[in-house]
């Protein structure tokens, strides 16, 4: 049996640009970021940059200290539970 999936929105993307970059809004502590976002789809984790964590009232160094590897670079990030409403 075939299904149809039916989309709200349709986005354009430019295809001569690598990757998938996306208008976003980011919500935290009843503060508002819209940003272009980098969608990766297997990724477990939303990175963003200092200055839109400082923008959304997130205290950056009050998370789960870590590091990533991306694409053979080291990147030090902290973890926040992004569903418990504390930054």
């Amino acid at each position: 049996m075939a299904h149809q999936i039916a989309y709200r929105h349709r986005m354009e993307y430019d295809t001569k640009v690598a990757g998938v970059i996306l208008p976003v809004v980011l919500l935290a502590n009843d503060r508002v970021a819209a940003v272009n976002a980098a969608v990766d789809t297997g990724s477990t984790l939303c990175v963003f940059q200092h200055e839109i964590a400082e923008r959304l009232g997130i205290r950056i160094e009050s998370g789960i200290a870590d590091s990533v590897n991306a694409m053979g670079t080291i990147i030090k990030v902290y973890g926040h539970d992004a569903f418990s409403g504390r930054s």
